[in-house]
């Protein structure tokens, strides 16, 4: 099971690789690369926003389809003052025992609930006040707008062969292109690839881990054509949404299935037992720079007061009842 994560891992990072660098294409005189710097400079100034969606997670187990679950996403990031304000409602088989949860953290407080029965604040004052210093004293070197514009323009040959941009009236688009030739984008670009590969197998040795030559194979195998070109096949989708009047994300949608077959052994898949597995996000952001009161939650934990009074409760209740009998 373990080779099997690594294996899974190795076939995230190449399609990471592959697919996180953005294109310039055209659209009303507009490049990807100049997109992207005004989008950047405009999150640069970002104090607030609000956050909602949908993430999905399912298997496929020989003839069994399993949902793995579904989280509901709301949520409020206050970056100016380092607050935020998460819920969640969970649907999963992994957590059956409850599906309300609510994290974030208001000044120097950090706080949890679950289903509104349990919720716990902590004081994380000082831990908040040594972020801020370290972020005051190391900062984030962001750099100038022009220079992300000029970065990306470098990599212009690679990434237009992946994306494209469209747009509507209101927002600018950014999606896969339909047309990928997998053979081509790994041709073009085997040096870059090859290089990420030796990186993966230097971690690896500074880490003590044995790079052995069927390792490698298996490494080869994933960053493929071939492998690429099936993953393609499942249709997967990947789009950004721009506000044209701020440059700010208004919402993304990530849909992709990994077929096990097209990158592991028929052994392999057969020993494991899975045959696909299936990912969904779709989220939206809007509320910007709007402030939002964050409420903290009375403390509620097991044994409390009011836990103990519901349950002497209860026996009380229990025993008048005896006695009335």
């Amino acid at each position: 099971m373990k080779q099997f994560f690594k294996k899974m891992a190795a076939l995230l990072m190449a399609l990471t690789l592959i697919f996180i660098s953005l294109p310039k294409v055209q659209a009303e005189d507009l490049a990807i690369s100049e997109l992207l710097g005004r989008s950047y400079e405009a999150y640069r100034g970002l104090k607030s926003f609000h956050t909602q969606g949908t993430l999905k997670a399912a298997i496929d187990r020989q003839t069994q389809h399993m949902d793995l679950g579904q989280v509901q996403v709301d949520g409020y990031v206050d970056i100016q003052n380092l607050n935020v304000d998460l819920k969640m409602v969970i649907d999963s088989i992994f957590l059956p025992q409850f599906r309300n949860v609510r994290w974030g953290v208001k000044d120097n407080q950090t706080f949890y609930e679950i289903d509104d029965r349990i919720a716990q604040v902590e004081d994380t004052g000082a831990e908040k006040a040594d972020f801020k210093r370290t972020l005051e004293r190391e900062g984030f070197n962001f750099p100038a707008k022009d220079e992300v514009v000029k970065a990306l323009a470098q990599h212009d040959e690679l990434i237009k062969q992946i994306f494209k941009l469209t747009e509507t009236d209101s927002e600018y688009v950014l999606s896969l292109r339909d047309d990928i030739d997998a053979k081509k984008l790994f041709d073009d670009n085997k040096a870059a690839l090859d290089e990420f590969k030796q990186r993966i197998y230097d971690e690896m040795e500074e880490r003590g881990e044995k790079v052995s030559p069927s390792y490698k194979a298996q490494v080869d195998r994933f960053y493929s054509a071939e492998t690429l070109s099936k993953f393609l096949e499942s249709k997967p989708v990947y789009e950004v949404h721009f506000a044209k009047d701020s440059y700010l994300v208004t919402s993304y949608k990530v849909e992709v299935t990994l077929r096990f077959t097209d990158f592991l052994d028929s052994k392999e898949v057969e020993q494991f037992g899975l045959y696909s597995f299936y990912y969904n996000a779709e989220m939206t952001f809007d509320g910007f720079n709007e402030s939002r009161e964050i409420r903290v939650p009375e403390e509620k934990l097991p044994g409390s007061e009011s836990e103990s009074s519901r349950l002497t409760g209860s026996s009380e209740d229990s025993s008048s009842s005896s006695a009335s009998e």
